[in-house]
């Protein structure tokens, strides 16, 4: 069965609508991005509203322009706004006092030789300890679901698993030694 081909202006108030739908969820939720806050991507999504109307405008004749059209025109929000702020900074919060108090964690720093992935966990904890003193909500909320906990435990656990067998040697003893000493024959 042929598929009917959409008109411009369907086309057109779709991009707008789901535009204007994506707009919403990041307003209400917050978004996901990890490099960006959300009233960076909110005035994004806002700039596609807009440039969704200017192709109407292009387009379309003044009288055909669809209902998605007129429908109001989010405001501008300061690019530095955060959705859930309070939360992101309550959560963060509560994971970093939970990867401290690990005794996983506070192991780590008993140790004087670290492997190369208890290194990397704890520069990932200070720079997330870092994100939280700088009040950088980003960062905070890129962190939060990463699992701290279960990164401890598994190079507790490799650590284990990889620790060779060490052999007990009798001392040598003192005094001259003799080749036979060296290979305990």
């Amino acid at each position: 069965m042929a598929r009917k081909q959409r008109s411009r202006k369907e086309q057109l108030a779709e991009v707008i609508r789901e535009s204007h739908e994506q707009w919403k969820r990041l307003w209400e939720n917050g978004g996901s991005d990890p490099f960006w806050t959300d009233g960076v991507n909110l005035n994004l999504v806002r700039n596609h509203i807009i440039y969704g109307r200017r192709l109407c405008e292009e387009e379309l004749q003044e009288g055909d322009y669809p209902e998605e059209y007129y429908l109001p025109l989010p405001e501008k929000v300061p690019p530095n706004y955060m959705v859930k702020s309070d939360e992101i900074r309550r959560k963060a919060s509560e994971l970093m006092r939970s990867i401290k108090e690990n005794p996983d964690y506070i192991g780590l720093f008993e140790k004087s030789e670290k492997s190369q992935k208890e290194a990397t966990i704890i520069k990932y904890i200070s720079g997330y300890s870092q994100s939280i003193s700088e009040n950088d909500l980003v960062a905070m909320r890129r962190f939060v679901h990463w699992d701290f906990l279960g990164m401890m435990q598994s190079a507790k656990e490799e650590l284990r698993d990889t620790a060779p067998d060490v052999k007990i040697e009798k001392p040598l003893p003192e005094g001259q030694l003799s080749i036979f000493d060296l290979f305990n024959v």
